[in-house]
């Protein structure tokens, strides 16, 4: 049966290399007695053979322990690096099984799932109503059509770049030992890297733009498979060095990535100046910032409701239709500058 919300309770957990000795039972029993604890796990007199735990320990193999994690409202499974999200238990479909019974400790574990989908709900509304709206309204009269695929690529970006952003955060709490120092290590690693790749991308001839545009979109979508399989691994490294020697080897590490990450979006630039589509860079630039918005909430969400590797998994998704737009726009010929005559048209070209 499903347990009663109202009956959440938060237990500790005593653990020690050696058995508990009767001495020590005692002990505790005796303190529970004084405090008003109650024995969970091992079972006592005035135990309930049916809590979750006591359920949870009794069951016989690993097949029954799954389906126990399944079919339990919150999320119980051991926590790692992965999932859950700090103490954000709740799934999504644990809202439709829940009543208003809950103790506060158990409201206060499955409130933030609510308000995390009324936020994405929202700004969804808010980007639609702000870029995509106006951009359809517009484009119906105006001669200067954005194109669709255009800002469908820098929204990739926006989306991309959040969904790498936020489980990075989460993948490198542990091997840094707190998530302050995580997100000072990723935000940093993250703003500088990304300037150093959008310093680089203008150093790129016009004759090896193409090529190295496929290339570090390529690269973008590698680095969520790379953080898929590895970021767990390179947390357990981190978490067995020194402070100054995991700090600096995590910092290098999100540099790269942000030196990779930073070349896209001036890339992008550069692509719709070649088509003599400088005047849309203002909705490119609205399409980005509003997709990375509404992904900063996504990406807690697919965390918590699926993992940080489902979140990475999601990014190097968004990382892969940047590269196809960025294809598809490359086999095409670059539009002609207004007012150029077709034989400097035709000189431009073959320059590049």
């Amino acid at each position: 049966n499903t347990p009663n919300p109202a009956d959440w309770v938060i237990a500790t957990m005593l653990v020690k290399p050696t058995p508990f000795t009767n001495a020590e039972r005692a002990r505790l029993g005796d303190i529970c007695s004084q405090r008003g604890f109650g024995f969970v796990w091992p079972p006592s007199g005035d135990s309930n053979p049916d809590n979750p735990v006591a359920t949870l320990l009794r069951q016989p193999g690993a097949e029954e322990r799954d389906h126990f994690y399944r079919s339990y409202p919150i999320d119980v499974r051991p926590t790692w690096d992965d999932r859950p999200y700090f103490f954000h238990q709740a799934r999504l479909s644990s809202k439709i099984r829940v009543d208003h019974t809950l103790n506060p400790g158990a409201a206060l574990r499955l409130a933030p799932m609510v308000t995390l989908t009324r936020l994405a709900i929202f700004l969804l509304i808010a980007c639609i109503g702000l870029v995509a709206s106006p951009f359809a309204l517009r484009s119906r009269d105006d001669l200067r059509r954005v194109d669709v695929g255009t800002l469908a690529y820098f929204a990739a970006l926006g989306l991309g770049f959040m969904l790498y952003e936020i489980p990075l955060v989460q993948k490198l709490t542990l091997g840094l030992g707190h998530p302050t120092q995580a997100l000072t290590v990723v935000l940093f690693g993250l703003l500088i890297g990304t300037a150093v790749g959008s310093r680089l991308s203008g150093l790129v001839p016009d004759r090896a733009f193409g090529a190295i545009h496929i290339t570090a979109a390529v690269a973008a979508t590698g680095v969520g498979l790379l953080l898929v399989y590895w970021a767990g691994e390179i947390s357990t490294i981190l978490f067995m060095l020194s402070g100054p020697a995991k700090v600096g080897i995590a910092g290098t590490l999100v540099l790269a990535v942000g030196v990779v990450l930073g070349t896209l979006f001036p890339f992008g630039v550069r692509l719709l100046s070649r088509d003599n589509l400088e005047w849309s860079v203002a909705w490119c630039w609205a399409a980005n910032g509003a997709a990375g918005v509404l992904a900063s909430v996504c990406a807690m969400i697919i965390g918590i409701e699926l993992g940080m590797s489902a979140a990475f998994t999601c990014g190097t998704a968004a990382y892969a239709v940047a590269l196809a737009i960025v294809v598809v726009r490359l086999r095409r010929p670059a539009s002609r500058p207004e007012g150029t005559s077709s034989t400097a048209v035709a000189q431009s070209e073959h320059h590049e």
